[in-house]
């Protein structure tokens, strides 16, 4: 039992590292997601609000044309012409965010799940070590400490490859009390230039309410 155990942990924890994107990866990759993290077709009943807005704000500045998302633990603003998608699951809850650069896979994401899915002690081998079984030619470029509305938070940088194209994913990650909360983005790393200042807007306007 404790095997089947550390095997479900792990998991868990590289799902958390790499949720969405793995949408990226799927033809150059033969894992099958296990069932409990496959997401549903539907979001629960009043659980989040989307409202547009303008905002002139120094946090917003990237994004002149905003909406803004909350539910009962976390609100935070992002682009008005994105699109997002709920996918509530037993262990971990992610949401999706698409523009039209990224087509059917998300550009961005957020999920929760338990707090042990982050863990401050990591080193960049660690890390390393994990997304290398998701991901390949993984080399990190930045792995630093910092806070998200005065949480300590981690800030990963790393590029990977996937059909001969490279990608570049930012991920930050806090844990609220009981809680781990992950943020992600991810694009072609030609890309990335475009896509840093509207995920810094993202992450300044990050509330967490619960």
């Amino acid at each position: 039992m404790n095997i089947l155990k550390e095997k479900h942990k792990k998991t868990s924890c590289l799902f958390a590292l790499a949720a969405g994107a793995m949408l990226l990866l799927s033809a150059c990759q033969t894992r099958t997601q296990p069932d409990y993290l496959k997401a549903e077709s539907s979001s629960p009943a009043n659980e989040t609000s989307i409202q547009t807005e303008t905002s002139s704000s120094a946090i917003a500045q990237s994004l002149p044309q905003i909406n803004s998302y909350s539910n009962k633990v976390i609100k935070f603003n992002y682009p008005a012409d994105w699109t997002s998608e709920e996918n509530p699951g037993e262990d971990i809850s992610y949401v999706n965010f698409f523009d039209s650069k990224s087509g059917s896979d998300p550009v961005f994401w957020y999920s929760r799940g338990e707090a042990w899915l982050t863990d401050f002690n990591r080193t960049e081998e660690d890390y390393k070590a994990l997304l290398s079984e998701s991901y390949l030619d993984v080399v990190i470029t930045d792995l630093t400490k910092t806070t998200i509305d005065g949480n300590e938070a981690i800030k990963l940088v790393f590029l990977y490859k996937a059909n001969d194209v490279e990608y570049t994913m930012t991920q930050y990650e806090t844990i609220v009390g009981p809680v781990s909360f992950q943020f992600n983005c991810t694009c072609k790393s030609d890309l990335s230039n475009d896509y840093e200042s509207i995920l810094n807007s993202i992450i300044s306007s990050i509330e967490f309410t619960g």
